[in-house]
């Protein structure tokens, strides 16, 4: 039996404790290195390394409030350490804050002008602020100095691809997987640049494919779920559906970036099986417009039903008294969506009694891959979301009141635009020849702040756009579908309003970007066979598009 070793009486000092919990952040152990970095600064309080490794640990736990004071305690005490700036940039674009971040990285550059992670990081931290040219020019000027970092090309590429230059994109990122071909984000970047510029080519969207099994197969495990994700939208584009909804599934894998946890204790349905009888929980998933769109297979799940099923249907609590007007033999409920150790939660508040429980419960998207295996799936199906007849005939009598001309209402921005988000939206300017167009009167559905852009059209462009007096263009659903449904057209890209003027039968006209997955291979709107669809034949090509939108106003 081995003796026990003797304990040394004399106790560590702050820079073997820093050691120490470095050892332990270093293998994952994120709570053991905060207590020890916070036995160390409580010991040595100047100690620099002491709060930078404390700032590190609270970080990796989430606790950003702690690290951001931790962090500004290390630079106080350290204003000559880069990396100290370095990390607290991080934490700062994690919080978008990404003026702050890139005055940091600018001070940092100058203390290691030839630092890969702070020029990388600081060209990141301009692309993120939409100054696209800033952070190119980071690069290039960079990449003159180290043609042979892949990080720096990577980079580029996918800065490129954001600004949806998809061709450049390919060229750069296929430099950086020549450099390093272990790059999993580059691969499944290059495969989806080429899907961006496939068209409807069967063989570049072969090749395209190609390269996505190849990022799948490429991926560390990190990455897997994400590229399989990515290769089902490619697999939409290219019509193959049924293999698409397969890959899909990859969605609810926790590896998967933005995973959705659904915490609910019934058996989970699998698309294919029969639910001839049974009570079927069908939740609504990811974003609003997902939802709508998917909603589609409701009258289709509750024919498979049959007249001994039950369906309740979870939804987003604005479309509850939508969705009970719309599918009247359906319980419907809302769901609640949370957060949780990084990852987002959704569940539903409602509960069953002993013998109301579903036999099975499943996601949207299953609906969608047990019903719609193919395009000829979709079908004729009339509009899906009804109106309140008395709200649209309160937003008829509104319109009349602006005088002749058609009505027409425009919505021109997600709520969220951001990066990798941009490239989907018009400019406003690109407005110009559909807003001037004679003899229509603009309508505005335009959620969030919209005042300063309705500003910038009436002084740029001469046209005052009406904004429907009382109405909550963001939460108010059933007011939005009934002033759709009361318009002569409604014209925008691909939005929750846009989805649910289509799902509601409202005349609707659609711009969408190169690619768009939910056309399924198509030049039309399979789920809303009314919706007239303005296809991009390349990205910013807006004068094109919206000049054909306005020819069509005509």
């Amino acid at each position: 039996m081995a003796l026990p070793r003797p304990r040394s009486s004399k106790p560590l000092n702050g820079a073997s404790m820093v050691r120490e919990g470095q050892a332990h952040l270093a293998s994952g152990r994120a709570q053991k290195a905060r207590s020890i970095a916070e036995m160390a600064v409580k010991r040595q309080p100047e100690l620099s390394a002491a709060w930078h490794l404390l700032a590190l640990a609270c970080e990796a736990l989430g606790d950003n409030s702690a690290a951001l004071d931790a962090y500004q305690q290390a630079m106080s005490l350290a204003p000559d350490q880069p990396q100290i700036g370095v990390d607290l940039a991080r934490l700062a674009m994690t919080l978008d804050l990404f003026a702050v971040a890139e005055r940091l990285l600018l001070t940092c550059r100058q203390q290691d002008p030839a630092s890969i992670e702070i020029i990388n990081s600081l060209a990141l931290a301009q692309a993120s602020q939409m100054n696209l040219s800033a952070a190119i020019a980071t690069l290039t000027k960079a990449l003159e100095a180290h043609p042979t970092e892949p990080i720096l090309w990577n980079t580029l590429g996918l800065i490129l691809f954001s600004d949806g230059r998809m061709d450049e994109a390919a060229t750069f990122l296929g430099e950086a997987l020549r450099l390093n071909p272990g790059m999993g984000q580059a691969r499944i970047a290059l495969a989806d640049a080429l899907i961006f510029t496939a068209g409807f080519s069967e063989e570049k969207q072969s090749v395209a494919l190609a390269e996505g099994e190849r990022s799948i197969a490429d991926a560390p495990p990190s990455l897997v779920a994400t590229a399989r994700v990515s290769q089902a939208k490619r697999l939409f584009v290219a019509g193959r559906l049924t293999e698409g909804w397969q890959a899909y599934e990859a969605r609810h894998d926790l590896t998967y970036e933005d995973a959705t946890a659904f915490p609910l204790p019934y058996r989970q349905w699998q698309a294919g099986t029969s639910i001839e009888g049974r009570h079927l929980l069908l939740i609504g998933e990811q974003g609003l417009g997902d939802e709508v769109l998917f909603a589609q297979t409701v009258p289709d799940v509750l024919t498979a039903l049959g007249p001994k099923g039950r369906l309740t249907l979870a939804l987003d609590p604005r479309l509850q008294t939508l969705a009970a007007r719309s599918f009247p033999t359906a319980q419907i409920v809302p769901h609640t969506t949370g957060r949780a150790k990084g990852r987002g939660l959704r569940g539903i508040s409602s509960s069953f009694g002993k013998d109301e429980a579903p036999d099975l419960w499943a996601p949207l998207g299953t609906a969608m891959a047990a019903l719609r295996p193919d395009t000829n799936s979709f079908g004729t199906a009339p509009p899906f979301l009804i109106p309140d007849p008395a709200r649209v005939a309160h937003w008829k009598a509104w319109l009349a009141t602006l005088g002749t001309g058609r009505k027409v209402g425009i919505i021109w921005k997600s709520l969220l635009v951001d990066l990798n988000r941009a490239r989907y939206f018009a400019p406003l300017s690109a407005w110009e020849p559909v807003l001037t167009r004679p003899g229509l009167q603009f309508i505005s559905l335009q959620y969030g702040r919209a005042e300063d852009d309705l500003r910038t059209i009436a002084q740029q462009m001469g046209v005052q756009v009406a904004v429907p007096p009382g109405l909550d263009l963001k939460d108010d659903l059933e007011g939005v579908v009934a002033l759709c449904a009361a318009l002569d057209l409604t014209i925008g890209p691909a939005t929750a309003t846009t989805n649910l003027a289509a799902a509601s039968g409202a005349a609707v006209q659609i711009y969408m970007t190169p690619a768009s997955w939910p056309l399924f291979g198509t030049d039309h709107y399979p789920s809303y066979p009314k919706a007239k669809v303005q296809l991009l034949t390349r990205f910013g090509a807006w004068d094109q598009a919206m000049g054909a939108m306005a020819e069509r106003l005509g």
